[in-house]
C-alpha cells in the first residue's frame, strides 16, 4: 500500500496560478495524497474559482496570520505519513511525489528532501 502524503499549500491571494498549482498536485503519479490548501485570508477571488471536485482537496481558512502560521495550520491538519510543501504559484512535475518518496526510501538516514527548481515567467506559459 502506498503511503499517504499530505501536501500543505498555504495561500494568500493565489491569483491566476492557484488552480494550476492545485492541478499539478492532484495529477501526481503517486495518487495516495491529500492536498491541504490553507487560505490565509485571500481577497482576490481565486479560491471561489477553485475546482473543488477532487475529494483529496481540503480547504481550510485562517484569518490572515501569515504564511508560516498558515503552513503550521496545514501541518496540524495533515494525516499523511509524509508531508510535502507547495506554494500556490508553483507547478509540480507529475512524478514529484513519487521521486521524492523513492529517494527517501533509498536514503533512510535522510529526513528531508527537495527537488530541482526551474524558474519561469508568466510570458513563458501558454
Amino acid at each position: 500500500m502506498e503511503p499517504l502524503v499530505s501536501v500543505v499549500m498555504p495561500v494568500r491571494n493565489g491569483g491566476k496560478w492557484l488552480q494550476a498549482a492545485v492541478d499539478s498536485i492532484l495529477a501526481q503519479s503517486h495518487a495516495s495524497l491529500e492536498l491541504i490548501v490553507v487560505d490565509d485570508h485571500s481577497e482576490d477571488g481565486a479560491l471561489a474559482r477553485l475546482d473543488r471536485t477532487d475529494p483529496r482537496l481540503c480547504l481550510h481558512r485562517t484569518r490572515g496570520q501569515g504564511v508560516s502560521a498558515a503552513f503550521n495550520t496545514g501541518m496540524d491538519l495533515a494525516r499523511g505519513d509524509f508531508i510535502a510543501r507547495m506554494d500556490a504559484d508553483d507547478l509540480a512535475l507529475p512524478n514529484r511525489i513519487r521521486d521524492q518518496l523513492d529517494y527517501l526510501g533509498r536514503h533512510t538516514g535522510v529526513d528531508l528532501c527537495g527537488g530541482k527548481v526551474e524558474l519561469f515567467s508568466a510570458a513563458g506559459l501558454a
